[in-house]
């Protein structure tokens, strides 16, 4: 219920442009209110019940004994010990609040990348630089909302093969309990998926430049001959020769570099600005 809060948060923040001081006056307290309430209620519900039970891989909302007949599919009579229509239960104060809760961070989600679309939209017609940034809030609300749709969606089919069948096979209880309890590992995936693709990328240019580095080094390194050479001395030390492009003159790259920043007259310069007759001069020298 909180991740669900959370995502109502950002949609009241970004959506509507409500100050922060007047989120916390009005909108918090509603959804802490519905939280705890909706958390502690269910739960209290179902001690008063007695439906936590053995439940093959936790205590949780189950009949005892497992296989016993529940109310509501045996004509209103039961052998359940505890737990009569647990099966029911489970849906009530659970599954039904989970989904609704997924579904609710979808749509808050996708109306979140709808309202940054349309500022965008609107901030390029009056020139204003594409930064990408709707691309960017679609792709943290997919992996936002992937991480809930990846945890609860093997447990989901597995209580419904369980309400349908009566039974459930060991390899979904297995995947079950795999899935579960890695949510806050999902959800911490989420937190760092940002910081890691901007650092990957910082990393992965400076792994670049060193590369290029040693790889050039490599040529400045003298050998030395392990035999004899024609002199009869061994272990003479043989420098490794200039290739062509290492004996280029200094002064042809800063010809290269005058001739290309020549080439733009004073009008051109002035109309492209000083920024983009830079970014020309750069591109030149780069081919």
């Amino acid at each position: 219920m909180y991740n669900a809060s959370l995502s109502v948060y950002y949609l009241v923040k970004i959506r509507s442009g409500m100050p922060t001081n007047r989120i916390h006056k009005r909108v918090e307290p509603i959804l802490h209110f519905l939280s705890l309430t909706i958390g502690i209620g269910t739960s209290s519900a179902a001690m008063l019940l007695d439906l936590y039970n053995n439940d093959s891989w936790e205590c949780w909302i189950a009949p005892l004994p497992m296989d016993c007949d529940e109310s509501w599919k045996n004509g209103g009579e039961t052998n359940c010990i505890r737990g009569d229509n647990a099966s029911l239960y489970r849906w009530v104060f659970y599954y039904a609040l989970l989904w609704a809760a997924i579904l609710l961070v979808t749509v808050c989600m996708f109306l979140v990348y709808r309202a940054v679309l349309l500022q965008e939209r609107r901030a390029a017609r009056w020139g204003h630089r594409d930064t990408q940034l709707a691309k960017k809030v679609a792709n943290q609300g997919y992996w936002y909302c992937g991480a809930f749709y990846i945890t609860w969606l093997f447990p989901t089919v597995t209580r419904l093969t369980q309400l349908i069948a009566g039974k459930t096979p060991y390899p979904l209880i297995l995947i079950t309990s795999i899935f579960v309890p890695i949510q806050g590992f999902c959800n911490f995936c989420v937190y760092v998926h940002p910081r890691y693709k901007k650092y990957g990328m910082t990393f992965g240019a400076l792994r670049t430049t060193v590369s290029r580095t040693l790889t050039s080094a490599h040529f400045l390194i003298p050998r030395r001959s392990t035999g004899p050479t024609e002199d009869g001395i061994s272990g003479t030390i043989h420098f490794p020769q200039m290739r062509p492009s290492d004996a280029e003159e200094p002064g042809e790259n800063a010809s290269v570099t005058r001739s290309a920043g020549d080439s733009l007259t004073e009008e051109q310069k002035t109309e492209v600005g000083p920024e983009q007759s830079d970014a020309t001069m750069m591109t030149r020298d780069s081919d």
